[in-house]
C-alpha cells in the first residue's frame, strides 16, 4: 500500500546505499554524524529497533517457542519492507541512504545484504579488551540478555564450543557475544570480497570522506 501510494504521487525514496554494522563503542556512531553532516542529500537511519526486530524475527520464534516453523522466504519480504518503511522520506532532495544497524544485528549481515545488495558496507570494530570492558558496564550490558535470545550463530558456536548459556559469567557470555560479531563481519567480508573491516584506531576525517 506505501509502494502503491509513493508510486501515485511520484515521490522517489533514496536509495540505500551503505550499511554499517558495528560491535558498539566502535566509532560508528561518529561515522554516520560525519556523513550527516558532510554530505548534503543524505538520510542516516541510526538502529532502527524495528530493523533488529525483523533480521532476528526467526530466531525470536525459535528461542521463544523451541519452533523452527518459520519461513525465509517470509522473513526476507519483512527485512525488505521494514527497510524500505525507515528509509521513506517526503524530503524530495535526498538521494542517499545509510543505515546504521545495532550490534546486535551484526549476526544477521548476509541477510541484510542480500535485501539490499548494491549497497557498500563497513564493519566497524574496536579493541576486544576495551570493546568487552565497555559492553560490561552495569546498565550497558545487554550482551547479558543472549543467553535467552541467542542469535543462531552465537547458539551454534556455544554449542561447538560445548557451552551452557545459561551457566556462564557475564563476562563469558559476552565474550561470546562479542566473538560472534567480529565472525559474521570477518566471514562475511572474506566469502564475498566485499565490505571494509575498520579498526576504531583508523578513523580519521579523511577516511570518511574519501569511503563514503
Amino acid at each position: 500500500a506505501v509502494k502503491s501510494y509513493d508510486s501515485a504521487i511520484g515521490r522517489n525514496n533514496p536509495e540505500v546505499a551503505g550499511l554499517i554494522f558495528h560491535t558498539g563503542h566502535a566509532g560508528a556512531e561518529d561515522v554516520t554524524d560525519a556523513i550527516t553532516t558532510t554530505f548534503a542529500n543524505t538520510l542516516v537511519v541510526s538502529e532502527h529497533p524495528a530493523v533488529l526486530d525483523s533480521l532476528a524475527a526467526c530466531d525470536t520464534i525459535r528461542n521463544r517457542y523451541s519452533s523452527d516453523d518459520c519461513s525465509p522466504d517470509l522473513q526476507k519480504q519483512l527485512v525488505s519492507d521494514v527497510v524500505m518503511l525507515s528509509t521513506r522520506s517526503a524530503n524530495a532532495s535526498l538521494d542517499k541512504a545509510y543505515l546504521r544497524f545495532n550490534p546486535l544485528s551484526t549476526p544477521y549481515i548476509s541477510m541484510a545484504r542480500e535485501v539490499v545488495p548494491e549497497a557498500a558496507w563497513v564493519f566497524h570494530y574496536n579493541d576486544p579488551k576495551t570493546t568487552l570492558a565497555k559492553i560490561t558496564e552495569p546498565r550497558k550490558n545487554y550482551c547479558i540478555y543472549t543467553n535467552r535470545q541467542p542469535s543462531q550463530k552465537q547458539a551454534k558456536k556455544a554449542e561447538g564450543y560445548n557451552l551452557d548459556l545459561d551457566g556462564m559469567s557475564d563476562e563469558d557470555l559476552c565474550a561470546l557475544y562479542l566473538s560472534t560479531l567480529l565472525d559474521a563481519a570477518t566471514e562475511e567480508h572474506e566469502s564475498t570480497d566485499t565490505g571494509l573491516l575498520v579498526d576504531y584506531a583508523s578513523l580519521t576525517t579523511d577516511f570518511i570522506i574519501t569511503k563514503e
